[in-house]
């Protein structure tokens, strides 16, 4: 199956209620820093499949709904407007004449002629706001807590902070947006910033980002043009949909076999950057210093154990053995190996699945080198906790003092 076949809205008709799936639109690359969906709706169940309406493009790292209202916990989110909906928080769109893939998205809006495409990269994405219509221009507000700190000539700049943090050190999401045409105005309203742009009937929208600083944010930057972007966007893509290959009489069989094995490539996220060595290094959320070596987030082992790992360990060896090392980082910068990443461990569900995860490994012959401080930690994380009972072993303390 083509990567353009899969549409992202499959198991997305949720509510607190009744689900379907607990999944949204995401747009991006594999396992990639950031996502992208449309916002429809202001709580957790920000995205409903039915709505004929949108709050803008949010740049997401939600793992799931069930994280509440500040499990988003940097994100920012993107209105393109025109004359006709300039100032407006919430505009229509046409969904059936929308776009919804992983390798791209096409946003409609009738009523102002406007499709608003936006092609994700490794920490950013192009975006590019096609319409004969004038005043032009993009409202950036944020679901979390953030700030502009730039907008000036062709150049925006800010940051969102981290909500719901688990751990002792807040992090920053930096941004880097480039514009095609000049800043021609820019305002704020109740936490949202508008800025309009000179007059263009296409606008292209360059985006990166960073959880270290904002001069990675601008190396972060795509370069290519937009059309190579997507080219290697749904070159990945198709060449992780080909890791199998899959027949059915039904169709819709298949197809769902698909849209689940797209969806299995998206988690855990990347939370590593790359130096000017060509090295990862990451931010440590503990100690807030930028470390060398990989890191990853959003990925709860209480659901993951038996599934994607064992997975990965047969389809995809080259990122899961990065992912092993950033687990083994984790485990380094916060003493215990994790339980729930969101970004740092959350304690989020009970055991330590990840014993499961690192014994699979190892007795596949994966990672063999990282293997002995894995025993370490998980020997260390099986008779220890933490006072507030988030990391190591659940009473562990009494188990020890009682048996």
């Amino acid at each position: 199956m083509n990567i353009n076949q899969i549409d992202t809205r499959h198991a997305t008709s949720n509510s607190f209620e009744l689900s379907r799936g607990n999944c949204f639109p995401f747009t991006g690359v594999p396992f990639g820093m950031n996502y992208f969906a449309i916002e429809t709706h202001e709580d957790n169940w920000w995205f409903r499949p039915e709505a004929m309406h949108y709050r803008g493009i949010r740049l997401s790292h939600q793992p799931t709904m069930w994280a509440g209202t500040k499990g988003d916990f940097c994100s920012l989110r993107i209105l393109p407007f025109t004359k006709h909906t300039k100032g407006l928080k919430v505009v229509p769109y046409a969904p059936q004449q929308s776009d919804f893939h992983p390798n791209y998205l096409k946003i409609r809006q009738l009523n102002n002629q406007l499709d608003t495409t936006l092609v994700p990269s490794e920490y950013g994405a192009i975006l590019s706001m096609e319409s004969p219509q004038k005043d032009k221009g993009i409202m950036i507000s944020f679901p979390t807590d953030g700030k502009i700190t730039k907008a000036q000539g062709h150049i925006i700049e800010g940051y969102s902070n981290q909500l719901h943090v688990h751990r002792t050190v807040p992090l920053k999401f930096y941004f880097h947006i480039e514009v095609s045409e000049k800043i021609v105005g820019f305002s704020e309203k109740d936490g949202s910033f508008e800025i309009d742009f000179a007059d263009a009937n296409t606008i292209e929208i360059r985006l990166g980002t960073s959880f270290i600083s904002t001069e990675f944010a601008v190396k972060n930057l795509p370069k290519t043009k937009k059309e190579l972007q997507l080219q290697e966007v749904t070159t990945q893509w198709n060449e992780k949909l080909a890791k199998i290959t899959v027949s059915d009489q039904e169709a819709e069989k298949v197809k769902t076999f698909y849209h689940n094995m797209y969806r299995a490539f998206l988690s855990p996220q990347r939370l590593y950057e790359w130096d000017d060595n060509g090295q990862p290094v990451h931010r440590d959320a503990y100690a807030n210093e930028v470390k060398p070596g990989y890191l990853y987030m959003n990925n709860g082992f209480w659901d993951t154990a038996r599934t994607v790992y064992p997975l990965f360990s047969l389809i995809e060896l080259e990122e899961y053995e990065k992912i092993l090392a950033g687990f083994l980082n984790s485990y380094r910068e916060s003493g215990y190996l994790p339980k729930w990443l969101a970004p740092e461990d959350s304690g989020g569900m009970p055991g330590n699945y990840i014993d499961g995860v690192i014994a699979d490994a190892a007795v596949k012959n994966i990672a063999t080198d990282l293997m002995p401080e894995f025993l370490t930690g998980m020997l260390y994380s099986a008779q220890q906790q933490e006072p507030n009972r988030q990391a190591g072993r659940s009473y562990a303390n009494e188990y020890n003092t009682y048996g």
